[in-house]
């Protein structure tokens, strides 16, 4: 009998550890579950958060895309006058008595005289 009393006590004992084990492999699939769930609350935040710095980053883009197509325009346009300005120039130095033709002797004695001016003012700094 005695046998007997401590076989079901052991069986009792057995029997009422299961349910422990039970709960607290249940609490333990809440803890993860909760670990999850805040896990996937973080990543959305993020992934919200890059999502209005990859639509920032492009309405940059687009800007600076505006910006370079106005920056290019604004240089064609130029280039068109600088051009347009060129022709009558190039025609001037085509002519031999055009009013360019007539500045050259006098722009070359004007060099000479400053090149002249310049030798005397460094002769004058030399040491005698």
């Amino acid at each position: 009998m005695e046998q007997k009393v401590k076989l079901l006590t052991e069986k009792l004992a057995t029997e009422n550890q299961r349910p422990q084990g039970g709960e607290q492999q249940a609490g333990e699939i809440g803890k993860t579950r909760s670990e999850l769930e805040a896990e996937l609350a973080e990543n959305k935040q993020i992934q919200a958060r890059l999502r209005q710095q990859l639509e920032e980053t492009q309405k940059q883009l687009e800007a600076l895309k505006d910006n370079e197509i106005a920056q290019q325009s604004k240089l064609e346009a130029q280039t068109k006058e600088l051009q347009a300005a060129q022709e009558p120039l190039e025609q001037k130095l085509k002519e031999p008595e055009g009013s360019v033709g007539r500045l050259r002797p006098n722009a070359a004695k004007r060099l000479n005289d400053w090149l002249l001016m310049l030798s005397n003012v460094v002769a004058s700094w030399r040491p005698n």
